[in-house]
């Protein structure tokens, strides 16, 4: 009696369990249908904003990651790598999950070099952490130089022999600057003439995508030729990318404020000279840029009766004009005859011999013995 008992308490028990079984609609049955598993992957699309994949260095950039899935995007992950190093990360959890997701990731690309590759890679996963992985290569390009500006306290400034020309140079490029300097050109009608250099080599293993020079002073020389003058700078990146000669940062005109020099050898003063007699003068000329021409003239002072001075013209005067220099003549030796005027002039007295020498810029001494 009591084995019947225990056999019927042990049907009724597993009737029990298998009623509660069939009705928990959590778990999905054959039988049913009414629930699938979510083993589909989500979709990706990397979409650049260049629109290729070779960028020049440091320009903008910027990468959309696009996650599509059927049960709904939750979870998208963006890294930005160069090599080892890692550039830039983006994480997003989407709650509720979406059909569609569209995150815009800024890649950046300033301290990079010519050459370099980025690896933009995402992941997305859907609600049931199924994932989907796809990644962009981005090659590096440097096809710009530095760009520059060079300033200087004397620009836009006439400038004299003697005076000191300070010259900074600042330099900026992305992949760093290797050297940055300047170049000093005189401005003619038909070209230019470099007329001095300088530059500043940066710390092998610094990397500086600004770069400023120290200040470089310059005594300009007073035999430097008068003209209009311009500033240049050059620079070259650390992806070996030149730039030669950049906008003129600072230009100046060189004006010649220094006479010319006229030295007598002869006649000597206290000389004596035959009344009618012609006359050999003798001039040592000098001048810092160029000399222009050069007269004599010969004249006596005197004072009549009325004592009202008066000024004799007894050796008219002679010229050597410009014709008689060539171009950039700064030191030469001249001699000229003086002829007596006629009718001659008996009188004995003083005679004063008088020099005028003209440089290009206009620039007079005048000598008297």
């Amino acid at each position: 009696m009591n084995l019947i008992r225990h056999v019927a308490r042990l049907s009724a028990l597993a009737t029990a369990v298998a009623v509660i079984w069939s009705c928990d609609s959590r778990m999905p049955t054959a039988s049913t249908g009414n629930s699938v598993d979510d083993v589909q992957r989500p979709k990706i699309v990397l979409t650049l904003s260049s629109g290729t994949n070779v960028v020049d260095i440091g320009a903008a950039l910027t990468v959309s990651v696009t996650g599509t899935d059927d049960y709904g995007v939750g979870y998208m992950f963006t890294r930005i790598s160069n090599g080892a190093q890692v550039l830039g990360v983006d994480t997003a959890t989407i709650k509720p999950t979406q059909a569609s997701v569209t995150r815009v990731v800024a890649v950046p690309l300033g301290g990079l070099s010519k050459g370099d590759q980025l690896i933009i890679r995402a992941t997305v996963a859907d609600g049931a952490t199924n994932e989907k992985t796809d990644s962009v290569i981005v090659t590096v390009a440097d096809t710009s130089g530095p760009s520059l500006v060079v300033s200087s306290s004397k620009a836009n400034r006439p400038v004299s022999g003697g005076d000191t020309l300070d010259v900074r140079v600042t330099a900026n490029d992305s992949s760093g600057i290797a050297y940055a300097g300047y170049r000093l050109l005189r401005i003619r009608t038909t070209d230019s003439v470099l007329v001095r250099s300088e530059s500043t080599v940066v710390a092998a293993g610094a990397r500086f995508s600004t770069f400023q020079t120290p200040v470089y002073n310059w005594v300009v020389p007073d035999t430097l030729l008068t003209g209009n003058y311009a500033l240049v700078g050059f620079a070259l990146d650390r992806s070996g990318v030149y730039t030669k000669t950049g906008k003129p940062g600072a230009s100046f005109s060189l004006v010649d404020g220094t006479n010319p020099v006229l030295n007598f050898l002869g006649p000597i003063a206290g000389a004596k000279l035959n009344v009618g007699d012609s006359l050999l003068v003798t001039a040592h000329l000098t001048d810092n840029i160029g000399l222009s021409k050069v007269s004599f003239i010969g004249l006596s002072t005197r004072t009549p009766s009325a004592g009202i001075d008066q000024i004799i013209t007894r050796y008219p005067q002679v010229a050597a004009p410009t014709a008689t220099f060539r171009a950039g003549l700064r030191d030469t030796l001249i001699q000229r005859y003086l002829r007596v005027q006629a009718p001659i002039d008996t009188v004995t007295d003083t005679l004063f011999v008088t020099g005028v020498v003209t440089d290009l810029a206009n620039n007079v001494d005048t000598v008297r013995v």
